[in-house]
């Protein structure tokens, strides 16, 4: 189970990197039609890096209460992620 979550994550995360990529692939086009395709591949950039968030964050929570270790990219395993989860725990 936590290794299909690192997964996820991960996925994501290329995603987010490959979405950037192809913004900048086509260099034959139109300037109308090229910032098009660069304005639709950063959208797909952020939600794809929103997604890999959204879910480290819920998951961070989930993981670090059952005492298993948290293995994704540091940008979603922010010490705001623990230091919020510590947080609820206090209440």
């Amino acid at each position: 189970m936590v290794e299909e979550m690192r997964r996820v994550i991960d996925y994501f995360d290329w995603k987010t990197h490959w979405w950037s990529e192809q913004g900048k692939a086509r260099t034959d086009l139109d300037i109308d039609i090229a910032d098009g395709i660069k304005a639709y591949a950063a959208k797909q950039g952020y939600i794809n890096q929103q997604l890999a968030s959204s879910f480290a964050s819920k998951w961070c929570k989930v993981l670090v209460a059952n005492d298993f270790p948290v293995e994704w990219p540091d940008r979603y395993n922010s010490l705001n992620l623990l230091a919020d989860f510590a947080q609820e725990g206090d209440e």
